[in-house]
């Protein structure tokens, strides 16, 4: 399920290093493309928030990975931002195979009541998330 990029982040987090120098230069590489020494100044935050991404993704795919050794649940997993400048995080939810004939007749009553409209039947559902996210 990883990315390329993801991939090879996780093999060069998980490959033995000599030094902490040459670790850092193994993940500068994948995370920037090119080594530490030449980020300037102000690439720094780029560079931070690139490899805090990559960071993040591994973490989704570690709780996917833990689900899907488990047979008895499905996981969800996503991040909601607002033009409003809110901003949830990723987040991975669990559902027990046990609770998805409930789900499934609250998503039908759901179903119902939703306009036929994809795109405003999608924000309505994102905006619900957002509020139930507080």
């Amino acid at each position: 399920m990883l990315t390329t990029k993801s991939k090879s982040f996780l093999d060069r987090v998980l490959a033995p290093s000599d030094n902490k120098r040459e670790f850092y230069e193994k993940i500068g590489l994948v995370v920037f493309d090119r080594k530490i020494e030449s980020i300037e100044d102000k690439e720094e935050a780029l560079f931070l928030s690139n490899l805090t991404h990559l960071f993040g993704e591994l973490e989704r795919y570690t709780a996917f990975n833990e689900v899907n050794n488990e047979t008895d649940e499905v996981a969800f997993n996503f991040e909601l931002a607002t033009s409003k400048g809110d901003f949830k995080s990723s987040r991975t939810y669990r559902l027990p195979k046990v609770k998805l004939a409930e789900v499934a007749e609250i998503e039908n009553r759901i179903q119902t009541l939703l306009s036929g409209n994809d795109e405003l039947d999608v924000c309505i559902l994102l905006k619900m998330l957002n509020e139930k996210l507080r």
